[in-house]
């Protein structure tokens, strides 16, 4: 059974829209969803208002566009697939059972900004559907790493940098570049004094914005956030004279912190008394012998 999505102009038009709701109720009770599929579109879009279409209908083409998105996910059919959700989502903008799964599906295919957009769409149109609450979480683990929640509640190491930062920046410190800036708390930190100006950068769309809501919730004004990276930046943002970062993995060298720190002091550092913030760092070394 073929399930692309049907050309509407192949089917003669007819004067009543009744004869397309009887044909498409005829083969969905067939179990020919492709074309029960025809004749839904074409009654919907014989309708003077698409209002006009009963809730038990919109239910029913529901779940024939479901069928029919089944076999063309399984036949990897994507751009038919696209296709079949779209229209019915033009047909009808509030059907969050589609929006869902259009969001779901273009998580699968990794488009991450597309899935949250459809998926959040879904979530207005019903605040209590659970389907979409839940891809909308995986969504978010997905885009957030598990180890990121862990390293954010440590809060000797976020002291630490409190500390560090702060007192760099009394001492006139002041313009700093936070390199890997992700939720923002290194640039939060360093926007407590007045005086300070920071430019936060960070490549992940998703960390950018968070970062950019969480210095809207600070009522933070003193902090410009770059989403990019920080080494395709080709000279001096502005002046500088502290580097703070938080771009180590638990191997120390793993987010290309070499490369980065050397970037920042050879393009984005302006002044020849400067900090860099951590300063240094230990690395212990285990000889083994193979038995």
């Amino acid at each position: 059974m073929s399930c692309r999505v049907p050309h509407i102009d192949t089917i003669p038009k007819k004067d009543n829209s009744s004869d397309y709701l009887k044909k498409a109720h005829h083969f969905y009770e067939q179990s020919n969803f492709p074309k029960a599929y025809k004749y839904f579109v074409q009654y919907f879009e014989s309708l003077n208002s698409i209002s006009d279409v009963s809730p038990e209908d919109q239910g029913i083409f529901t779940g024939v566009v479901t069928k029919i998105a089944t076999v063309l996910e399984e036949t990897d059919d994507v751009e038919e697939l696209l296709k079949c959700y779209l229209q019915t989502i033009n047909l009808f903008p509030d059907n969050y059972f589609i929006l869902n799964s259009l969001g779901a599906y273009m998580f699968k295919l990794g488009e991450n900004d597309i899935a949250k957009k459809y998926l959040e769409l879904a979530l207005e149109s019903h605040p209590y559907f659970l389907p979409v609450k839940r891809n909308l979480l995986h969504l978010s683990w997905n885009e957030m790493p598990r180890w990121h929640f862990r390293m954010m509640n440590d809060r000797l190491r976020n002291q630490a940098y409190d500390k560090a930062i702060t007192s760099l920046i009394s001492k006139g410190y002041k313009n700093a570049i936070d390199i890997g800036a992700g939720c923002g708390l290194l640039s939060l930190i360093a926007s407590k004094n007045p005086e300070a100006s920071v430019v936060a950068i960070e490549e992940s769309k998703t960390l950018a914005r968070m970062c950019k809501d969480v210095l809207i919730e600070n009522n933070v004004k003193n902090v410009v956030i770059m989403n990019c990276y920080s080494t395709d930046i080709k000279e001096p943002l502005g002046k500088c004279n502290l580097i703070v970062t938080e771009t180590f993995d638990v191997a120390l060298f793993g987010e290309r912190v070499l490369e980065s720190i050397h970037h920042a002091l050879s393009t984005l550092k302006t002044e020849d008394d400067f900090k860099v913030v951590p300063a240094r760092a230990k690395v212990y070394i285990t000889g083994l012998e193979r038995a």
